[in-house]
């Protein structure tokens, strides 16, 4: 499983990324089901999870849709989608289809969804507009649309703040801003939703801080061990800088006194009217 893959994630699909998102998924968990039930996803209903990667949020729509509810898990990474499916047949679950492909290129039956979901995939995109009327196109009136993405990823610090950790998270604002990423596309999901005849009907911002060997501290340790080498990697970040941020970063959990920032969400539920 650790072959390379192109061009299915900007994070890659390796072994070491599919723990990461486990990592990150289990501390988001709680996020995930306020915002389905917020949005009125239940029982029996056809949802689709977009950018589903190995299926940690397709398992938690699952549970909500029951046996008689469907899930269309979509994602551009075969590596993924094999987990997926793997731990599917492990867990015994039988609602879940999965679907490869980009997620722009999506055929959706017009009002066949009563529901979509993605956490962090529209950030990705280089336009975000076609995928919001895609999904659009396959709702059924009164059907949602729950996101959870960013609103300001750069927010991500040291508390107190470290030029060493500063300087590793402007280095990842403008290698991703180079790329094409609009990372904080929450900002623009009204516009979005307007475009294709959404409309917002929530959307709250979440922030949390976290200590040493909390969830939040896990999720931004393992994400920055895994990226800042690929950055280093791509000449992106300097080596005396990914230098001095592994120093810091160890001198934090050393000190113990260090709390860390994540970056700000925006949980969205657009509605079809």
């Amino acid at each position: 499983m650790q072959a390379h893959e192109t061009d299915a994630y900007i994070l890659g699909t390796e072994d070491d990324e599919i723990t990461r998102l486990r990592t990150q998924h289990v501390s988001w968990t709680r996020q995930q089901l306020d915002i389905l039930e917020r949005a009125g996803i239940r029982d029996g209903q056809h949802v689709i999870d977009l950018g589903c990667g190995p299926g940690f949020t397709s398992f938690e729509i699952a549970e909500v849709v029951g046996s008689t509810g469907r899930v269309l898990a979509r994602d551009t990474s075969e590596r993924f989608l094999a987990f997926l499916e793997a731990e599917s047949a492990r867990r015994g679950i039988t609602c879940i289809e999965t679907s490869l492909g980009p997620v722009e290129g999506l055929a959706l039956a017009p009002g066949s969804l009563d529901g979509a979901y993605s956490r962090w995939l529209l950030s990705w995109l280089e336009d975000a507009a076609p995928l919001v009327h895609h999904v659009s196109t396959g709702l059924r009136p009164g059907g949602c649309f729950a996101l959870q993405e960013y609103i300001d990823w750069g927010a991500m610090s040291a508390v107190p703040r470290i030029p060493a950790f500063d300087r590793a998270i402007e280095a990842c604002m403008a290698y991703w801003h180079a790329s094409g990423q609009t990372i904080n596309v929450a900002a623009d999901l009204p516009r979005l939703a307007k475009s294709a005849g959404l409309t917002v009907e929530h959307m709250e911002p979440v922030a949390r801080l976290g200590a040493i060997g909390s969830l939040e501290w896990r999720w931004v340790d393992e994400f920055l061990h895994i990226w800042l080498p690929k950055l280093v990697a791509a000449g992106a970040f300097a080596r005396a800088d990914y230098d001095a941020w592994r120093e810091a970063w160890d001198a934090m959990e050393t000190e113990g006194i260090h709390r860390i920032f994540t970056p700000i969400v925006c949980d969205v539920v657009l509605r079809k009217v």
